[in-house]
């Protein structure tokens, strides 16, 4: 399967993506290793290199410098681990639709798998039910830690929906990692996911108006994202259809910009008349930002908007 290239980066660097069956990811995993920290012939003792021969290529690049005691964790190992506590909970890895998103070189990961609807499953009505979603980032040039989360997926759409406050599993680097560690997170996260159908349940039942909307968007959203993103999240709200400011506006309220209209967002009602389809919007936004670092920065931010929204 051929990669899908965006217009993203992390960090700087360009953003790879790939999307397919769990199995098939394996096949575009880069595999890293430690190398001397060294300069015509002197070796730095203290430190090594992390060198990538991404999707086997003979030809090492280097991509970090790392103390002699940091444990490298291989991307491949994990995902080994993640497919093992799949089976323990009784889900096939192969029957999981996944995707993986890879810096220029390969030492920053996201994997994302789709965890089967049949298991856990939100239907909201609309025609487009929602599931769960297990997140994984990695990196292996200490830029950030080994991490799990999950939330709620809306297939349709491809938004993700992190509830504030939930526990996330995060170690920095501490390996070994087993499958029966991840099988014990996401049997926990099953019940919990079962259990908290009630809370999208409620976003629907919360009306919002019009007026309710604008000074939401004014107030909340505005400060938070700033004024461009808020027009998006607004037009999206009042129409279903995306839009982007055209540029060199002066700041003023989110519905004076002027906008250029993209496409339809899909699973988007015309006019979004609850907090469900409210949350919907910012979701969508955020996860069509360029820079993969600030997409995670901002699903942080949806639970606390949300609370913020009043009926």
């Amino acid at each position: 399967m051929a990669a899908k290239t965006r217009e993203q980066t992390w960090y700087g660097q360009k953003a790879c993506f790939h999307s397919g069956a769990f199995p098939e990811m394996a096949a575009y995993t880069p595999f890293f290793e430690r190398a001397p920290f060294a300069l015509n012939g002197r070796e730095n003792k203290y430190s090594d290199m992390i060198v990538s021969r991404q999707h086997n290529n003979a030809r090492p690049v280097p991509v970090a410098v790392v103390s002699k005691q940091y444990q490298l964790v291989q991307h491949c190992d994990i995902l080994a681990v993640i497919a093992g506590a799949l089976e323990e909970v009784g889900i096939d890895p192969g029957e999981v639709q996944a995707d993986m998103c890879l810096s220029a070189y390969g030492e920053k990961m996201r994997f994302r798998a789709i965890i089967p609807q049949h298991r856990i499953e939100f239907n909201p009505g609309d025609g487009h039910p929602v599931g769960m979603r297990l997140t994984c980032f990695n990196s292996v040039d200490r830029s950030g830690a080994l991490e799990f989360h999950t939330e709620w997926y809306r297939l349709v759409c491809s938004n993700g929906l992190l509830e504030e406050g939930q526990d996330n599993f995060r170690r920095v680097h501490l390996w070994p990692l087993t499958i029966g560690d991840v099988a014990a997170y996401l049997a926990g996260h099953f019940e919990r996911f079962k259990n908290e159908g009630g809370k999208l349940a409620a976003m629907l039942e919360k009306k919002i108006s019009r007026d309710q909307l604008l000074a939401w968007v004014d107030q909340e959203v505005a400060p938070l994202w700033g004024g461009y993103q808020a027009a998006r999240v607004l037009h999206i709200c009042l129409t279903g259809i995306d839009a982007v400011a055209r540029p060199g506006q002066p700041r003023m309220k989110p519905w004076q910009y002027e906008m250029r209209t993209l496409e339809p967002v899909p699973g988007a009602p015309g006019a979004a008349g609850n907090a469900y389809h409210i949350c919907m919007a910012l979701t969508w936004v955020l996860q069509q930002g360029r820079i993969i670092q600030g997409q995670w920065e901002k699903t942080r931010d949806v639970a606390r908007l949300m609370a913020n929204l009043k009926a």
